[in-house]
C-alpha cells in the first residue's frame, strides 16, 4: 500500500449557498453535498494513496528494506591465518589463534583472511539484525554484543573443528554468576531469537591500552562465526506495567516499528501490535528509557517519533505523533537514539 503525506482537510459551508438554476447541474450539486457532509473536523492520518502507479514496493517490504538499509559500528581487518593477534570492536575483545581457518574446500588457509567485526551493543546495532533483547517475559541486559565474519578473496571461511576464537567481555564492579551468552538464531517457526549457549564464562583481567591499566572481563571461547551477545537475562521481580503507544490512524504492524529503550538496563524491547496499539505487558516500572517509532511507507516516505519515558506501576497509555524525515535524517535519529 502506498500512503501519502499527513493530510489536513478543511470544510465549509459552500455546498449550501450554491445556487443551481439548470437540471444538468444537479448531479454536480449531489456530490458536491456528499463531499462536504462528510468534512466535520480536522483531522492529521496516514491516509493510503490510492494513485494508480506503479508501486515499487508494499509498506511491510519498504519498512525491511529500510531496516536492512542501517548498518552497524563495523571494522575490517586483514590478518594473516599463521599469525595470532587481538582485535576489537565497540567494548569486545577478540583473540585469534594460528592456524584456525578452513576455506569451502575444508583445506586450511594458509593467506591473509579479512575478518568483519559489527558492534552489536547498541539501538543501531541493533536494528541492523532487525532484532531486539526482550525475550518472552525476560529480557537481555547487555554488556557486549558483536557479530563475527571471514572470508579470503570473496570466499567464505570457518573455523576448524578444534579450534576456537577467545571473546573478552569488560565489566566494572563485582562480576555475576549469571552471565550468559547468547547467539542469533531462527526458532523452529524461523523467527530468529538469541538462543543461550552453554558455555563456561570466567572472569579475567585485560591491559587496557588506553590507560595502561588492568581491568576485569568476563572470558568465553565460540567455536563458530556468528552473532553473540553476552549479557543476564532478566525477568522484572516487582510489579511491571503493561505500557501501550498510540498512533494516529494508518499506522500499523505492516509499517511501523516501535522500541523501548531502557537506560540502566542497557537493553531494547519491541512492541507488539495489538488491538490498534503497540503494547509490551512485561516493561519494570520505576525505570527511565526512551520510546522510538519508525515508519516506512512503499513510496519511500519516512516518519518517526522519540519521547523519553519514566515507567509507573499499572496501565500506561502514550500518545506519539510521528513528523516525516529525509533518508539521512532518520538513519541519524537511530545513530544517536
Amino acid at each position: 500500500m502506498r500512503y501519502s503525506s499527513s493530510t489536513k482537510i478543511e470544510c465549509s459551508n459552500a455546498a449550501s449557498n450554491a445556487r443551481v438554476s439548470f437540471v444538468p447541474h444537479l448531479l454536480h450539486v449531489f456530490v458536491i453535498c456528499l463531499f462536504f457532509s462528510s468534512c466535520g473536523r480536522d483531522k492529521d492520518i496516514f491516509i493510503p494513496n490510492q494513485t494508480l502507479s506503479i508501486i515499487p514496493l508494499n509498506d511491510q517490504e519498504a519498512l525491511e528494506a529500510f531496516l536492512g538499509e542501517i548498518e552497524p559500528e563495523t571494522s575490517i581487518f586483514q590478518f594473516s591465518s599463521q599469525d595470532s593477534g587481538r582485535i576489537s570492536i565497540g567494548n569486545t575483545l577478540i583473540d585469534l589463534p594460528t592456524d584456525a581457518f578452513l576455506g569451502e574446500d575444508g583445506n586450511p588457509i594458509n593467506d591473509t583472511l579479512v575478518i568483519e567485526l559489527s558492534n552489536l551493543s547498541d539501538t543501531k546495532g541493533l536494528l541492523s539484525q532487525n532484532i531486539t533483547l526482550d525475550q518472552g517475559d525476560a529480557y537481555i541486559s547487555i554488556l557486549g554484543a558483536f557479530g563475527f565474519n571471514a572470508s579470503r578473496n570473496g570466499e567464505a571461511v570457518s573455523l576448524a573443528g578444534d579450534q576456537s576464537i577467545g571473546v573478552l567481555i569488560p565489566f566494572e564492579g563485582e562480576a555475576d554468576p549469571n552471565i550468559g551468552v547468547y547467539e542469533l538464531l531462527e526458532d523452529s517457526t524461523s523467527v530468529r531469537v538469541w538462543m543461550p549457549l552453554q558455555l563456561p564464562i570466567s572472569v579475567t583481567a585485560y591491559l587496557d591500552e588506553s590507560t595502561e591499566d588492568w581491568k576485569p572481563a568476563y572470558y568465553f571461547q565460540v567455536d563458530h562465526l556468528g552473532q553473540f551477545v553476552c549479557g543476564l537475562e532478566m525477568s522484572p521481580e516487582e510489579e511491571v506495567t503493561n505500557l501501550c503507544i498510540s498512533l494516529p490512524e494508518g499506522y500499523d504492524s505492516n509499517n511501523t516499528r516501535v522500541y523501548l529503550a531502557l537506560e540502566d538496563q542497557k537493553t531494547l524491547i519491541g512492541l507488539d501490535w495489538q488491538g490498534g496499539y503497540f503494547c509490551d505487558e512485561w516493561v519494570p516500572t520505576n525505570v527511565s528509557g526512551n520510546l522510538l517509532v519508525i515508519a516506512v511507507s512503499g513510496d519511500g516516505t519516512y516518519r518517526a517519533a522519540t519521547q523519553p519515558i519514566q515507567t509507573s506501576p499499572g496501565f500506561q497509555l502514550k500518545n506519539l505523533e510521528p513528523i516525516t524525515y529525509e533518508l539521512n535524517e532518520i538513519l541519524e535519529l537511530i545513530d544517536n537514539f
